[in-house]
Parts: structure tokens; sequence; C-alpha cells
């Protein structure tokens, strides 16, 4: 309930721990769909944690949101914005061809900074 009353009020935190809930089923039935649309609005809200777990939504092959190069886009991003994070899609980058990474780093370059 907290963090459905802090998503509400547009705190991107929130919004990303609360579609980690709804992606993994804590407190009720997985809901992948609220969980990715959370995220989206987490990531426009600047949520760089909301970036990474978005890219993850969306490097799961079978997944009907699988584009890990815009995936790996938003990792960038949010490695940009706090460089906590850097080294926290290692496991995707690796996965991706050169030429995929460029068109990562060229993707996320249009996000702003």
């Amino acid at each position: 309930a907290v963090l459905a009353r802090g998503a509400a009020q547009g705190d991107g935190a929130a919004m990303t721990r609360l579609a980690m809930l709804y992606l993994d089923g804590i407190g009720g039935a997985a809901d992948p769909v609220a969980a990715f649309t959370l995220l989206q609005e987490a990531v426009s809200l600047g949520s760089p944690d909301g970036a990474v777990a978005l890219a993850g939504m969306m490097s799961v092959e079978g997944n009907y949101w699988y584009n890990p190069v815009q995936g790996m886009a938003y990792c960038v991003w949010a490695m940009r914005t706090d460089p906590m994070l850097n080294g926290a899609c290692d496991t995707l980058a690796a996965r991706l061809t050169t030429a995929d990474r460029a068109a990562a780093e060229q993707l996320a370059a249009s996000f702003g900074p």
C-alpha cells in the first residue's frame, strides 16, 4: 500500500519497487503488464534503477517485450545517470554483438542527460 501511494504520487523509486512486486507476483498474482508499465513510467521520471529493471525484462528471450538492444540502451543510460550501477548490465552486454552494443549506445544518447 505504501509503494502504491508513492507510485501514485510520482515517486520513481516507489514505482520501480512496486513493479518488481508485480513482476515477481509478491503480494498477489504476477502482472508483467503492470510491471512493464510502471517501469516505463519510472524511467520517464528519471529512475536509473527502473531502467536496469526494464532492461532485465527486455532481455528475457521469448518475453513479449524482448528487445535486448533497447534494453541495453536503458542500461547504458542508467549507468551514465548513476555511476553506482556501473557493471549492472554486464551479462546483457556480453550476449550482444559489437554492432548491437554500438546501436544501444547510440539509442541511449537519444535519451538525454
